[in-house]
């Protein structure tokens, strides 16, 4: 039996994920006419124009982690794991305070 602990780099691959699920939520509620957005909308203009229709727990902080997330996709800036865990976990927070995902 081999156990091998994973990089600290991959954790940086769910938080891609997670912001990219974020992002197709925030789409699908515009698209059922919760809030109004332009097409083609990124999702630092989905977040805030869902400000007020959307009952975010925590939109400053996970408007931050976006800025973090774009660094990693953009330029390449690595998180460190615990962040990586925290920036997930906070958007899980918000997704099952939405009733978009259902709380385990």
């Amino acid at each position: 039996m081999v156990a091998e602990t994973p990089p600290e780099s991959f954790y940086n691959l769910p938080v891609v994920l997670a912001f990219s699920l974020l992002d197709e939520v925030l789409g699908a509620l515009t698209d059922q006419g919760v809030f109004a957005v332009r097409a083609g909308a990124m999702l630092g203009t989905k977040m805030h124009q869902s400000r007020g229709f959307v009952p975010w727990l925590d939109f400053d902080s996970v408007d931050a982690y976006k800025n973090r997330r774009n660094d990693l996709a953009h330029k390449g800036k690595l998180i460190p794991r615990p962040d990586c865990l925290n920036m997930v976990e906070a958007i899980g927070d918000e997704l099952k305070a939405w009733g978009a995902i259902a709380s385990v």
